[in-house]
């Protein structure tokens, strides 16, 4: 064989590999991939339409990290339940072992408490109490700093999540098919209407019933980092990535079904919304995005903020289900997060945010997300 001709084979050889490695590559991040896709055509996207390229940064950075430290916070609850011997166990025989560990959290605590609300300083303690156990334990910050990739790469999912958004509304708030999802509600609810049910229930329940189911809603959030927190942490970076992935992939789902079916929410129609007994702190949420929405079907230039407006299918039922389904691993975490998400479907239902058809539709995204992300994972027949 000539020397050229062995050269000629080893570049053949060598294309291949590069283009079996990218193919390999594709396969096992296909969501990375989709959502870099999505990511790099925003932009091109707001100028043929003529949206400005602006984002309320300081909302989406503070708004983040604020998320991210209730996530923290959720995700050592979730540990304690799952682990109990390796986390609870574990610390307070090390607060045994020295007392001055105890009155260090204790005095961190008393601070807490005497500078911010109740809840506020319990996530703080709680999150003291995880550092100094980390500093005892010399857990190597390699270890500790995993999940920044997933988070960054989430972080930028949702920008880019709530730029389409914009989009969206711009291009498709009307018409709408809202309609269609008030007929099929009407058949599931024996011919009552999400808006009644939700203004009958908040005037009728005690206060601590409508505020749970409140902060219920507004916990889905720390919820998700919490999955990405435990799934990255707990198994690996690897997983953490396959996580938000599936997560992101749902959203482009929804997207993309709201462009071929634009809905709204129900509280977007109902005509005595202003006046219902809905807590305060909805209403205003709500009454803000209809009022966002607006200015863009106007094209009204304003920043893009996390603004979300997608009804059918319901993310807030989609994204609970992912987070369930990348933690079922731990019975005990799971069975916690089901009894969770019992109480999150009813406040998605009873404070107005959805009606019942979009909860089907999210069921069906987040097994399309699941499903795409898990075939592209593992072995199929097909690829041996």
């Amino acid at each position: 064989m000539s020397k050229t001709t062995a050269t000629s084979e080893l570049d053949v050889n060598t294309r291949s590999g590069w283009v079996s490695s990218a193919r390999r590559f594709g396969a096992d991040h296909v969501g990375l991939v989709i959502a870099s896709l999505v990511f790099l055509s925003l932009p091109v996207t707001m100028k043929l339409i003529g949206l400005p390229l602006q984002f309320s940064v300081s909302n989406f950075v503070n708004r983040y990290l604020a998320v991210a430290i209730q996530s923290i916070a959720y995700a050592l609850i979730l540990g304690v339940i799952g682990f109990p011997r390796e986390t609870i166990g574990a610390v307070a025989a090390r607060f045994v072992a020295s007392p001055a560990r105890l009155i260090i959290v204790v005095l961190l605590g008393i601070l807490f408490f005497y500078l911010y609300p109740a809840w506020i300083a319990a996530v703080f303690l709680l999150i003291a109490v995880a550092i100094l156990d980390a500093y005892e334990r010399a857990i190597p910050l390699r270890t500790l700093a995993q999940p920044l990739l997933p988070g960054l790469y989430l972080f930028i999912g949702l920008v880019t999540v709530f730029g389409y958004n914009a989009v969206a509304v711009t291009l498709r708030f009307y018409p709408n098919y809202d309609i269609v999802l008030k007929v099929i509600d009407s058949y599931l609810l024996l011919g009552h209407s999400v808006s009644g049910l939700s203004h009958q229930f908040c005037a009728a329940a005690p206060r601590l019933v409508v505020t749970t189911l409140m902060v219920s809603y507004m916990a889905l959030f720390a919820q998700i980092g919490a999955g990405l927190l435990l799934t990255t942490l707990k198994v690996n970076r690897e997983e953490g990535m396959r996580f938000v992935s599936t997560i992101l992939l749902a959203y482009l789902f929804s997207m993309i079904i709201f462009f071929a079916f634009p809905t709204h929410s129900p509280y977007f129609t109902c005509v005595d919304h202003a006046t219902s007994a809905l807590p305060r702190p909805v209403l205003e949420a709500q009454q803000a995005l209809m009022g966002l929405a607006d200015s863009r079907w106007h094209r009204i230039a304003i920043p893009i903020d996390t603004e979300y407006y997608i009804a059918f299918p319901c993310m807030h039922i989609a994204q609970p289900l992912i987070v369930l389904w990348f933690l079922r691993r731990w019975r005990r975490i799971a069975i916690t997060l089901l009894v969770v998400d019992v109480i999150l479907t009813a406040a998605i239902v009873l404070l107005e945010w959805h009606y019942v058809a979009d909860l089907v539709g999210g069921v069906v995204v987040a097994t399309m997300a699941i499903g795409t992300i898990k075939w592209n994972s593992s072995p199929h027949p097909s690829k041996i």
